[in-house]
């Protein structure tokens, strides 16, 4: 019976192989690749089904924490709101879909799940041209990327190995996957020293983006990244595009940012900063927010145009540390929702 079955396995096998040539290989580095369906688009646009009438998220450098759809997408008002995330390496899109990763300490349940009705969340890494690419793995979670790590860099080292990840454009994800015409309300790239190629890979479609926070290199510090971008180049490309930031605070903005992160016993090394076409819009904020999931990047994005609100100097947190005049206050949205150095 068992060598008939044998028999049998081997008859098929090559008829197996031959159905699979094509969804999988292995190339002259032992590298094995597949293919796989990631969504289901809409048959009748072949586009991704986004609600008619909501506003699109895209979301950078997803990895397993997916801060939009745990963090801003649960302050109020944001109901409306659709998200398409990207994360390459998949351990943590497989978690980000499933739903499986806890909320920041103290937060209100788990992640969301990006199933496709209020998102979805896709294995790709934002590039600035389209194909597949090098990703290089790190052990701290959020700093892989596709940048390759500076010689010396400890913190971000790669230590996970180089895996090939497909790799799109912006202006593949609007020509491609968005309804068309649709415009993206809030992009969120933190893709550790990638963002200004992610940008410049948007083309013209960068029209249709109206507010970015996007990571950058603070003055004076070393690269993180081979190709990192530094906080004066992001801030130009943000001016040139359209974005809203007033010419006298161009400078002042990464000059301030260094000198400020000298606060901050956390020491970061980067800066995510906001910009947005309309004047008078803020970076989406709220209670959850500012107590579980501020960075120690954007702390630094206080005080400038449309960021996050600041103190004035009558207001007062209810903190221990800004209480007693002992920390510097940063943000504030009332007495008991703000946010301290020490």
């Amino acid at each position: 019976m068992w060598a008939d079955e044998r028999r049998a396995m081997k008859r098929l096998l090559p008829c197996l192989l031959a159905a699979l040539a094509g969804s999988w290989e292995v190339d002259d580095q032992g590298r094995l690749t597949a293919s796989l369906q990631v969504a289901t688009l809409d048959p009748a646009t072949r586009r991704l089904d986004v609600p008619e009438g909501a506003r699109i998220w895209l979301e950078v450098g997803t990895n397993s924490r997916n801060w939009l759809a745990n963090c801003e997408l649960l302050c109020e008002g944001y109901d409306d709101v659709y998200i398409v995330s990207f994360e390459p390496l998949l351990e943590h899109y497989g978690r980000v879909v499933a739903g499986a990763v806890a909320a920041p300490s103290g937060g209100a349940g788990g992640l969301r799940r990006l199933d496709g009705r209020r998102g979805v969340a896709l294995p790709f890494a934002l590039d600035a041209v389209d194909g597949e690419a090098d990703f290089h793995v790190a052990a701290q979670d959020g700093c892989s990327a596709l940048a390759k790590p500076s010689p010396g860099e400890r913190a971000c080292a790669t230590v996970g190995g180089v895996r090939r990840v497909p790799t799109m454009t912006l202006k593949s994800v609007f020509d491609v996957l968005l309804p068309v015409g649709a415009h993206v309300d809030f992009l969120y790239v933190d893709a550790q020293g990638h963002g200004l190629k992610i940008l410049e890979g948007a083309g013209d479609s960068l029209a249709r983006v109206d507010a970015i926070v996007v990571d950058a290199l603070l003055r004076d510090e070393a690269l993180m990244y081979e190709t990192q971008n530094g906080c004066a180049a992001t801030v130009e490309f943000a001016a040139a595009a359209g974005f809203h930031v007033p010419f006298e605070t161009r400078a002042f903005l990464c000059d301030h940012a260094a000198d400020h992160a000298g606060r901050l016993e956390s020491a970061p090394r980067e800066i995510n900063v906001f910009f947005a076409r309309d004047a008078t819009r803020a970076r989406p904020i709220c209670p959850h927010v500012l107590d579980y999931c501020i960075e120690r990047e954007d702390v630094l994005t206080v005080g400038f145009h449309a960021q996050l609100p600041t103190c004035r100097g009558d207001e007062r947190c209810e903190t221990d540390v800004c209480r007693e005049g002992e920390g510097h206050c940063l943000i504030y949205l009332d007495a008991r929702n703000c946010w301290c150095t020490t």
